[in-house]
C-alpha cells in the first residue's frame, strides 16, 4: 500500500508516462525519451528515494540515463529497449536484487556483472545469449536466472545448469539446434 508521501510523488510523475494507470506501487515507469526530464525533476526536488524503475522504448534516447547510478535502485528493468549491451554504469548499482535485460539484442552478459554483489534474479529471455561468464557461479545472492526464448538446445541447457548450480535456470523447451563448427 503506497503512503500518501509516495502516491502524490507517483502521480506528479504521473506527466513522464505516455500510457495506462500512473499510479503502481511496484515501479516507476518511464519512457527512455521522458528519462532525462524525470531524473532532472526528481534531483531538483532532493528525492533520492528511486527503488524500482522500468525504462522502456530505446534507450539511446536518454543522454543521462547513467544518473539512474546515483539511486539506491533494487529492481531495474530495461525491456525492449534495443540494447546492444548493458551500459557500464549499471555495474555500479550495488544495491540491485533484480536486472531485467529481456527482450533486447544482447550477445553476450559482461563478466562486471558479477560486481552486483546483491542481485538475486537475473532476467534475460528473448535475447541471443548462449553463455554466462564463470564469475556468475560465485554470485552468492543470484537465485533466479530466466533465459526463456533463448535458443539453447539441450546440452546447452545442462551445461549451464552444471556450470551454475546454485543458481535456478527457466528454459524455453530445447531447440534442435548447433551451434558448433559445420560439418
Amino acid at each position: 500500500m503506497l503512503s500518501t508521501a509516495q502516491l502524490f510523488a507517483q502521480v506528479d510523475f504521473c506527466k513522464y508516462r505516455s500510457e495506462g494507470d500512473c499510479v503502481n506501487d511496484k515501479y516507476v515507469k518511464v519512457s527512455s525519451r521522458l528519462l532525462d526530464d524525470f531524473l532532472f525533476d526528481r534531483s531538483s526536488m532532493g528525492d533520492t528515494n528511486l527503488y524500482r524503475v522500468w525504462i522502456y522504448q530505446d534507450l539511446e534516447k536518454s543522454k543521462n540515463a547513467d544518473l539512474l547510478a546515483n539511486y539506491p535502485l533494487r529492481e531495474l528493468i530495461f525491456r525492449k529497449t534495443k540494447l546492444e549491451e548493458v551500459p557500464a554504469w549499471v555495474f555500479g548499482i550495488y544495491s540491485l536484487e533484480k536486472l531485467d535485460l529481456g527482450d533486447n539484442y544482447l550477445t553476450s552478459v559482461p563478466s562486471q556483472i558479477c560486481q552486483l554483489i546483491q542481485l538475486r534474479d537475473l532476467i534475460l529471455w528473448l535475447n541471443d545469449l548462449h553463455n554466462l561468464p564463470f564469475c556468475v557461479n560465485e554470485m552468492v545472492s543470484l537465485k533466479r536466472v530466466d533465459m526463456t526464448g533463448i535458443k539453447l538446445n539441450e546440452d546447452d541447457q545442462r551445461n549451464l545448469r552444471n556450470s551454475f548450480r546454485a543458481v535456478d535456470f527457466t528454459f524455453s523447451e530445447p531447440c534442435m539446434c548447433n551451434f558448433g563448427p559445420e560439418e
